[in-house]
């Protein structure tokens, strides 16, 4: 190629570095300390100072008539590397009031450098490499009677001969972000779904614990978020329960709380806003019935379940007759509210027993939930293993069929989750006999209107302390696994991978540990959150 062609092409290139569409390769540095370091940035007297050269706009007004940046400090705060690349430590004895006294250089490559002066110590030596972001030196009053740092980029061959800026200067175009990234702020971003909560118990209030769920490892880990989700929300006077799902359509679960008085029955509504943290406390219902019979324990019988098949979580309620029957109604929600102070639609007066066992699902795939009720033969329900169950179905219509015969006992743990994600939600239930703990599925069969036989899921699954909950923590299949809790607060996680069994003691492992175990513990899809790493 002719020399003239080459002098015109080194004259584009230069033109296009002037107006800043060559410096994306310059962009590689973070600000070298920490942002909550520094007091305040100030212009020093420079005995280097040579004037930067006009360029762009000056978005950034940090003294462009100054060599570098002078972060005020207290002395030993940490220095950080820029950028990566080779060490250089010198030391500059002062001949006037100002100098840069201790100071090191790293040598970026491709003829970029940073300088750091009046430095207190050293961490690395001369001729060291080192990763953007690791600690390199301590800050001091080295060269200059006030404590600061002196940081500048440099251009060209070396950095004490080369072109010094402030890396500020010239609408922030060195920093690898905009606003630029402080050495504790180097990180990725990284976004995981928030699968767990936890509510705690306050003098007179409660707190919302949020848990990220983290697959990114060989093993999946719940990690708990930094902030809480909700604080210093509810009330412990009258309180009866929480329950947690979509009650407006969002895909995002809310957190549903009643309360009772003996007179009035209030319902409130926590909706997620998906980023890890809930709206306020907003009444969605009130009963003027009184629900619930304060006297009466056990009977605090609150479920969320689309009842109509539009995607909405709807609440039902149950509380004890005057014959110790339950009477159940159903507040069918709008997406803001639960009929506001209607008294609800009475599903069935007569249902079961206060004593009785209750799951409520969508056993049919009809996106219509169907409660049942689980009774032992002498009708004692004492949580004990005397006597098999028989199961009874109040349908979506109120009708009431008996749909299961021996299957499981008061003492077992049972729930209403799709182990096999074929739609129709299974009976499941956690035999908690003996240590060996055993977990059995029994399917709903539309054809005969009855569950089936039970299937064992697994066998030693963990022990019989602590709680168990279903929840698909692994994201790469729909099934949902097994979690045990035990009363050291460990959270143990069986998988299901095949919707037909599941991970045997020998082979779960703990997601996480030093949990809360006397908390109320809520599995969903309640938003995600953003985690720098």
């Amino acid at each position: 190629m002719k020399r003239a062609a080459l002098i015109f092409i080194a004259f584009i290139i230069g033109m296009f570095a002037h107006i800043g569409l060559a410096f994306a390769a310059s962009r590689m540095y973070i600000v070298p300390i920490n942002s909550t370091d520094f007091d305040y940035i100030a212009q020093y007297p420079d005995p280097h100072y040579t004037a930067n050269a006009a360029c762009g706009s000056e978005t950034y007004v940090y003294y462009s008539q100054h060599e570098g940046m002078d972060f005020i400090l207290p002395e030993g705060t940490p220095v950080y590397a820029a950028a990566s690349g080779t060490v250089t430590r010198a030391s500059e004895s002062c001949s006037s009031e100002y100098c840069y006294g201790n100071y090191l250089y790293i040598n970026h490559g491709s003829n970029n450098w940073t300088l750091y002066a009046h430095l207190s110590s050293y961490v690395v030596s001369s001729g060291a490499y080192v990763s953007q972001g690791d600690l390199i030196a301590y800050s001091g009053s080295t060269g200059t009677s006030t404590p600061h740092l002196h940081w500048e980029v440099v251009t060209g061959s070396s950095a004490v001969s080369g072109s010094p800026n402030n890396p500020y200067y010239c609408d922030n175009e060195w920093f690898t972000t905009n606003p630029p990234t402080y050495a504790d702020q180097m990180c990725t971003d990284h976004t995981y779904p928030i699968n767990l909560l936890t509510i705690s118990q306050n003098s007179s209030t409660y707190d919302f614990n949020g848990y990220y769920t983290d697959e990114s490892g060989t093993s999946i880990e719940l990690y708990e978020l930094e902030s809480l989700m909700a604080d210093d929300v509810g009330a412990i006077t009258n309180h009866k329960g929480w329950a947690s799902g979509d009650v407006d359509g969002d895909s995002d679960d809310d957190i549903v709380e009643v309360l009772d008085n003996g007179s009035y029955t209030y319902v409130y509504v926590y909706k997620s806003d998906g980023t890890g943290s809930f709206g306020s406390r907003t009444q969605w219902a009130k009963t003027t019935t009184g629900v619930f019979t304060s006297s009466t324990s056990g009977v605090n019988t609150i479920f969320l379940e689309d009842m109509d098949n539009d995607s909405d979580s709807d609440l039902i309620m149950g509380w004890r007759n005057s014959d110790n029957t339950m009477k159940w109604k159903t507040y069918t929600s709008t997406g803001s509210s639960f009929g506001g102070t209607t008294n609800g639609v009475i599903w069935s007066s007569s249902f079961g027993n206060y004593l009785d066992l209750f799951q409520i699902g969508d056993y049919k795939d009809n996106g219509k939930g169907e409660l049942l009720c689980g009774r032992e033969a002498d009708g004692t329900n004492n949580y004990t293993f005397s006597s098999a169950l028989t199961w009874k179905r109040l349908s979506s219509t109120g009708g009431v069929t008996t749909v299961a015969t021996g299957y499981g006992y008061s003492g077992d743990a049972f729930f209403s989750v799709d182990v096999n994600s074929d739609d129709p939600e299974d009976l499941v239930r956690v035999d908690l006999y003996d240590s060996t703990v055993s977990v059995y599925m029994e399917q709903y069969s539309s054809s005969s209107s009855a569950f089936g036989s039970a299937s064992k899921l697994a066998t030693d699954v963990g022990g019989t302390d602590g709680s168990y909950f279903f929840y698909p923590l692994n994201s790469s299949d729909s099934y949902p696994d097994l979690m045990r809790l035990n009363t050291s607060g460990e959270l143990y996680l069986s998988l299901n991978a095949s919707g037909s069994s599941l991970t045997t003691q020998s082979l779960e492992y703990t997601v996480i540990t030093g949990m809360p175990t006397s908390d109320a513990y809520l599995f969903g899809d309640f938003g995600t959150t953003t985690v720098c790493e």
